[in-house]
């Protein structure tokens, strides 16, 4: 695996330099495919093999137990501002098992707080 270690992810309430952002290491990678998807549709350098691989191996904490994404490594179902693992479900469409989704939506539902302001947030 390959790790993003001492960022804030979108939530701001976290910790600062926390590791492995559930949301930011999803981001990274998609970042780098779609660099590499634009390559073929243009004469840009392709993207090096070595970048490829870290997208492909970034580490994305998940709770296998639960069957649900953590926001970061070492989170502990402390209440949250926004919920950064449901945005990975929607908008960026993170390849998952549909349970897997849906246990995400309901767990980090009762971990965001109520008194936002949070993009994931709903009534």
């Amino acid at each position: 695996y390959f790790y993003f270690l001492g960022v804030l992810p979108p939530d701001e309430d976290a910790q600062p330099n926390v590791n492995n952002s559930v949301y930011t290491n999803i981001i990274a990678s998609l970042a780098i495919h779609f660099a590499n998807y634009t390559t073929c549709l243009t004469s840009a350098k392709p993207i090096d093999s070595k970048s490829l691989l870290k997208a492909r191996c970034l580490h994305i904490p998940f709770d296998s137990n639960r069957q649900i994404h953590l926001e970061y490594e070492g989170y502990k179902d402390q209440d949250i501002k926004q919920a950064d693992v449901v945005l990975i479900g929607f908008p960026l469409m993170w390849p998952m098992k549909s349970e897997i989704r849906r246990n995400d939506l309901l767990f980090y539902e009762n971990k965001t707080r109520i008194n936002g302001p949070a993009m994931t947030w709903g009534y």
